[in-house]
């Protein structure tokens, strides 16, 4: 039986449409308990990593310490070191589409596709159609189901965006009647909060338009 995602209880008013913007430095430490000087040291390592990853080649050379996976995560995991800290990190994300792209790293291009995406949405909007044309070829392992949750609660915020509504209706009712979402494990009960969440913004956003 179809779930009906369009009825339940009323939302509070002063829901907005989620957006992804860096910041203004306003002279305060990002993490409270770090003091502005060890922020701005911890953010100065990062923007030299970052400087050094984008002067690097790797058209050239990929070097022999790290597999190109390894290159990838380590990329992914600066660049959203980068954005806690309020510093720009999208020419690493495209460096970093870029080579895992040439080197048939599908998951890495799927992440790097999400990352852009969520922040900025109106520059990567087109990453959707590329998100939901890739998530058929993730597989349904086990080790893919968390994965190819994250790529559809992507694609539900942007329908919602899009005022897609019937679409988001359509991704989240197939999400809370899969069985895995019902099986009660930890993983399980995040992805269904999630689904319930997205599911109240569509009912209030739904019955505002």
């Amino acid at each position: 039986e179809k779930r009906v995602l369009l009825e339940g209880r009323k939302e509070k008013e002063g829901i907005d449409k989620a957006t992804e913007i860096i910041g203004e430095d306003d002279g305060r430490p990002v993490f409270t308990g770090l003091s502005l000087e060890t922020q701005n040291q911890l953010a100065g390592y990062l923007v030299n990593s970052y400087q050094a990853f984008c002067q690097q080649d790797y058209s050239a050379d990929l070097g022999v310490w790290y597999t190109v996976r390894d290159i990838l995560d380590v990329q992914l995991g600066l660049a959203y070191s980068l954005h806690l800290f309020n510093k720009p990190s999208m020419k690493l994300l495209e460096m970093t589409l870029n080579l895992a792209t040439d080197h048939n790293q599908n998951d890495h291009v799927i992440v790097t596709l999400m990352r852009q995406y969520n922040l900025n949405p109106t520059q990567y909007h087109e990453n959707i159609s590329k998100l939901c044309e890739m998530s058929k070829n993730i597989g349904d392992k086990n080790s893919s189901t968390m994965f190819l949750y994250q790529v559809s609660f992507t694609v539900v915020r942007a329908f919602l965006s899009a005022e897609n509504y019937d679409a988001c209706e359509e991704i989240l009712d197939t999400i809370l009647q899969n069985q895995f979402v019902k099986s009660h494990t930890d993983k399980a009960l995040l992805v269904s909060a999630e689904a319930y969440h997205l599911a109240s913004v569509l009912r209030y956003r739904s019955r505002k338009a």
